[in-house]
This record gives structure tokens, C-alpha cells and sequence, in this order.
């Protein structure tokens, strides 16, 4: 994962800092139980279809989608915990765009007339510069993951790059469909419900980082305490939420239907 992603804050990267009693069966984020159990049906339906298809890595979308990684995490942790958990990575869209491409950090300084062929190849090699290890196991299974897709202005991009740098094995997968004048030519693997929270970010938006143009999000420079407390927060409740999930399981076996949510 690369370097650039966060700042030596609290450890909001592994999460290893975070109790599932920290939010003390309070909320803050997700107050309402029936957006709890539409998380806890996501987080498992994401789960299991990474398990079923053997997925290595998982690449998740900035920002809507970022947040929602603690959970599929937590889920795959508990759900299969002799199995090996997948690699995970953050990528931002806006650094495979052409139109950002002359301001990005792809580009020569100063920038230089190039084809969009060109543009592309460097698009890449910044990627693989800093995506090394997930460029390196380009034959092992991998998910894209993004919280919605409307025109496949985001997606398209992303998938694009990840052909011409010969991934060859992988799944465009998304929380839920909203394709507007949308050219299919990207085949969406896995759709996790058709009933969406009206939000294009049900998992929360991590506000400590910025929407650049570099491949990889970089942190607010004036991300403050409060900032990571939220983010820390956020990820303790999708933890949480899983944890809770998987509890009223385990006491409704008998019912399998009983508190469930369908999404």
C-alpha cells in the first residue's frame, strides 16, 4: 500500500487501535438499526463474493467507497478466519483522467505535447511506480470496487488502465447500479443491491482526504484532530456494525430469516 496514503496520525490504517467497544453500543454515524442492517447484508454479500470468487486483491475507490472497507474487512476476518485475507488498496480516479493529466504528477514538468496514447503509458507507469506489489501479481484475481456508477466517468478510466497494464483477471464490482446514459462497454461484474441508501456514500466520506489529481488521495493539509477522530470513528462503527451482524446470526440460526434485512 502506498506510502502516501496517511500521515503517522492514530493508526487509522490497521485499524489496530480501534475496540469493538469503543462506540459503547452508541452510534454516531449510523444511529438508525435499519441502516446497521443494510451495512451488516453489504458487508456480507461483498464478503462472501470475494471469498467465493478468490479474490487477492480488492481495490476500493476514493473516496465514497473507501469507508467501507473496515467493514468487508472485519467480515472476511470473522466470517473466514483460517482463510487468507486479501491485499487492499485505495486508488483516486481523478489521477487516470486525461483532462487532469498536464497538472498531475504523471506528467513532465513542464508539461509537454503528447498523444493521449502517450498520456496513457504515463498514467501507467506512475501507477506501477507506486502500486508496486499489487502490479506484481497481475494475473491474481482482483476487484475493483466503487460505491456507485452513473456515466462510467470514474470507472472506465480506472478499468482501462488496469487492461493496458495486462491485469487479467478482473472484477468491476459496485454497491449499487445507477447507469445513466451509460455505454455498457464495461461489463459490471457484481452488484451488491438494487436498493440502495440514498447515498452515493453509504459507507460515510473520510474527510482527511482531498480530492487530487495524483493516482493515489493525499491527506488534507490542514486535516486536524478532529478530522481523524472521525475517521476513526467511522471505521469502530463499521467494525461494530459487523460484529453486531454476525451476532444476531449466531442467536437466530433457527430462523434464518429473523432480523434480516433484504437489500
Amino acid at each position: 500500500m502506498p506510502k502516501e496514503e496517511f500521515p503517522k496520525k492514530p493508526n487509522l490504517e490497521s485499524g489496530a487501535n480501534q475496540s469493538a467497544g469503543e462506540s459503547n453500543g452508541r452510534y454516531k454515524h449510523f444511529p438508525k438499526e435499519f441502516e446497521r442492517k443494510h451495512l451488516f447484508e453489504a458487508f456480507k454479500k461483498i464478503g462472501d463474493y470475494i471469498h467465493d470468487n478468490k479474490i487477492e486483491n480488492i481495490v476500493f475507490i476514493d473516496r465514497s467507497s473507501r469507508g467501507g472497507y473496515m467493514g468487508v474487512k472485519e467480515y472476511l476476518k470473522l466470517a473466514y478466519p483460517k482463510e487468507k485475507q486479501p491485499e487492499i488498496y485505495f486508488v483516486n480516479p481523478r489521477g487516470f483522467k486525461l483532462k487532469n493529466f498536464d497538472n498531475s504528477p504523471a506528467s513532465l514538468k513542464p508539461p509537454l505535447p503528447m498523444t493521449d496514447e502517450e498520456r496513457h503509458q504515463k498514467i501507467d507507469e506512475h501507477f506501477s511506480q507506486i502500486y508496486k506489489k499489487l502490479c506484481e501479481g497481475k494475473d491474481k484475481p482482483t476487484m475493483i470496487f466503487d460505491s456507485c456508477i452513473h456515466k462510467g466517468g470514474t470507472m472506465i478510466p480506472l478499468v482501462d488502465s488496469f487492461k493496458r497494464q495486462g491485469f487479467k483477471n478482473v472484477k468491476v464490482c459496485v454497491y449499487n447500479e445507477e447507469r445513466m446514459n451509460y455505454p455498457k462497454n464495461i461489463p459490471i461484474d457484481f452488484i451488491v443491491t438494487e436498493n440502495p441508501m440514498p447515498s452515493c456514500s453509504p459507507f460515510g466520506v473520510e474527510d482527511v482526504l482531498r480530492a487530487n489529481i495524483d493516482v493515489v488521495s493525499s491527506v488534507r493539509p490542514y486535516a486536524d484532530k478532529s478530522m481523524y477522530e472521525k475517521v476513526s470513528q467511522l471505521r469502530s462503527e463499521m467494525m461494530q456494525i459487523v460484529r453486531d451482524g454476525l451476532e444476531n446470526e449466531k442467536n437466530n440460526t433457527s430462523d434464518p430469516t429473523r432480523n434480516r434485512t433484504a437489500i
